[in-house]
């Protein structure tokens, strides 16, 4: 142990702290008392134990320095009675104690906190009543008072943190000026409008000597940074306090304008008491109406646009619009509320320091919604090229050439496909440079700038081979039961077999169906195809085969596994058919029918869903014959599917023929 460091408390005045025992606590510091103070036996006994004597009538170890021993955490005895109690009790041994050393009052643990602090933390508003009237008479309760802890915290940021509006009260009334403090650091203010104590705002406040308080905050903030976050009642009061704290900035170089910007009541209080806040950008480039569409707050960027139109094209560090920051972010709100704002349509086509237009940065995130919303606004240009040259169809191009389109999101293709129909082309250069440059990012042989959009060959095939052996996993267990099924229903025929007794014993009782003949080849064709995607999920999840093998397999296994499921449930109909035409046979066959086509239907979701999204922009750009053509290849699909049950009857009346 440091032999400076103070001693530990001894543990019986640590015990008689706690409860506030004014007898055990006298006699530990002061020796022989009278006998209706003395302790109770037990506590001379114990006493008698600690400092090995025989008597019970002991006198107390060492009481000149007794008092100097702390607990772990650095508390004096007064801390602990401050801390422990708020009865007459534990204020008759706070007397004590302060009786034996005057300067156990403002002596502060390892954390810094006196025993004022710990009696405010605790609640305990008579013992802080008790010790501010006890600093009084060593005229140092406002160096009290102002004390600081090591979080650069005095006893009134305590009292706000629990909230108790009486001890507010009594410490300000004792020192009206509490509130200016710390000099430097979090104000009590600004703590009270974080944990939304608003009658302690108004207290601090209005019981301040001449109402002047710190408005200061953590990390350069002040007040209204905190209260624009928390409503508008209470932004509306501090600016009415100090409107000047709506020009200054946090060590961000944010104002309070960039805090209110998800609140657009707030956002009006504060853009009305500092206009010039619209244009002060913090220390990325960022100006209040980019915050806004980071975060997606379309009514406060129409509301920023409407007061002044010219923020609009203000820009970033990057040279990008507001336009661009909600594209990055995917804030497809502010996109659809600047597509449909005829007035900004001049900023649609606006490049930022690498050329790239919002089209590009919408392709490069792979949002066919934010995509479809510009490409249905006419104004928005598809062909403009950015600093490399690539025009929105090149980035898309470059997304979805293998291997670096393999992982990427289902709308990649959706997304060069739907630029393609709709007038978009590819830039100015060659073919054979195009590829070369292709080539020279999928073997990783990139100029640095290019790093952010690539990902290194041997680190994408590793992360690739994972995605396969993790794909195919769940996959392989897919195929195999559609082939045991498939296989099973081979020997579990509809309608059973014939007697040994009969000519042909043994064989199926509807083997000249024509509906029988087409579930032995419906479910004959479930049962190859399957088989072959088993096959097929074996090798692309087998690390030794080559990367592209592996793809390819996969591809091609998950081809042959759905047209197993869509053949197998056309089998189900076709030995349903089988066993019921007999007795019902209208009823059972279109009740089965619709279920083909409801799994058609299923099958066909993902190009109903692109297209609900893509419709609208190939109409405005190529008219309602384009999307009317390619809707019906999605009706003929579904009709196709439907009618599989059909086509394999008829190869089964044909094969009996």
């Amino acid at each position: 142990m440091d032999p400076s460091s103070p001693a530990s408390m001894h543990p019986l005045l640590l015990a008689a702290a706690r409860k506030g025992n004014m007898r055990e606590l006298s006699y530990l510091l002061y020796g022989e008392q009278p006998a209706d103070m003395m302790p109770p036996e037990y506590f001379l006994e114990l006493l008698a134990a600690y400092t090995s004597g025989t008597s019970t009538t002991v006198q107390a170890p060492f009481p000149a320095s007794l008092l100097q021993g702390v607990t772990m955490e650095g508390d004096t005895a007064l801390h602990v009675v401050a801390a422990n109690g708020d009865s007459e009790d534990f204020e008759n041994c706070a007397d004590l104690i302060h009786g034996k050393d005057t300067t156990f009052l403002s002596k502060q643990n390892t954390k810094g906190d006196t025993p004022l602090h710990c009696a405010v933390r605790a609640g305990n508003s008579r013992m802080v009543s008790h010790l501010v009237d006890l600093a009084k008479r060593t005229e140092g309760m406002l160096d009290l008072l102002r004390k600081e802890n090591c979080s650069k915290e005095t006893v009134l940021h305590e009292a706000v943190r629990i909230g108790d509006n009486r001890i507010v009260k009594n410490l300000l009334t004792a020192d009206p000026e509490l509130a200016c403090f710390p000099k430097e650091g979090t104000s009590a203010l600004y703590l009270a409008i974080s944990l939304e104590e608003y009658n302690i705002v108004e207290m601090l406040h209005d019981e301040s000597k001449d109402k002047v308080v710190s408005y200061l905050g953590p990390n350069g903030q002040n007040a209204l940074h905190a209260a624009v976050l928390r409503g508008s009642v209470v932004t509306r009061r501090v600016l009415e306090w100090k409107k000047d704290l709506a020009t200054k900035v946090d060590e961000n170089g944010r104002t309070p304008l960039h805090f209110a910007v998800g609140r657009r009541k707030c956002s009006q209080l504060v853009l009305k008491a500092n206009t010039a806040a619209l244009y002060q950008p913090d220390h990325q480039g960022l100006c209040p109406i980019h915050v806004a569409a980071s975060v997606g707050a379309a009514d406060t960027v129409a509301m920023f646009v409407q007061r002044c139109h010219i923020s609009s094209c203000l820009l970033d560090a990057r040279g990008r619009t507001f336009l661009h920051v909600a594209v990055e972010e995917e804030r497809c709100s502010v996109v659809s509320y600047v597509c449909g704002k005829a007035s900004l349509a001049w900023i649609l086509n606006m490049q930022d320091n690498d050329g790239n237009t919002a089209l590009h940065l919408a392709v490069k995130a792979m949002d066919l919604g934010m995509v479809c919303e510009l490409v249905v606004t006419r104004e928005v240009n598809l062909n403009l090229t950015n600093a490399k040259g690539e025009t929105p169809l090149d980035t898309a191009e470059y997304i979805i050439l293998p291997p670096v389109s393999s992982g990427c999101k289902d709308w990649a293709k959706d997304i060069h496909h739907l630029l393609k129909i709709t007038g978009g082309t590819s830039g100015v250069s060659r073919w054979d440079h195009y590829f070369n440059k292709y080539e020279n990012v999928r073997g990783g042989v990139v100029e640095e700038a290019e790093l952010e959009a690539v990902v290194l060959k041997d680190q994408f095939e590793a992360k690739q081979a994972k995605v396969l052996t993790e794909s195919t996993q769940s996959l392989l267990v897919g195929s195999v039961l559609v082939a045991t099924a498939t296989f099973g229903a081979a020997f579990a025929m509809p309608g059973g077999y014939r007697q040994d007794d009969h000519p042909n014993g043994g064989t199926p009782t509807l083997a000249r169906s024509d509906a029988f003949a087409g579930f032995m080849l419906a479910d004959a064709t479930a049962f190859i195809f399957s088989t072959l995607a088993t096959a097929g999920f074996m090798y692309a999840g087998n690390s030794k085969v080559d990367l592209p093998k592996r793809e390819a397999y996969f591809s091609v296994s998950i081809f042959f596994l759905h047209a197993s499921i869509i053949i197998m449930v056309a089998a189900f109909w076709l030995g349903m058919e089988a066993v019921l035409e007999p007795v019902s046979p209208g009823v059972v066959g279109r009740i089965l029918s619709m279920v083909n086509y409801y799994v058609g239907f299923v099958y066909s979701v993902h190009y109903l869903r692109k297209w609900r999204l893509m419709a609208k922009p190939v109409w405005i750009r190529k008219g309602p014959v384009s999307i009317l053509w390619r809707l019906l290849w999605v009706v003929l699909l579904i009709f196709f599917i439907g009618s599989i049950p059909r086509l394999f009857q008829l190869l089964g009346r044909y094969s009996l023929k």
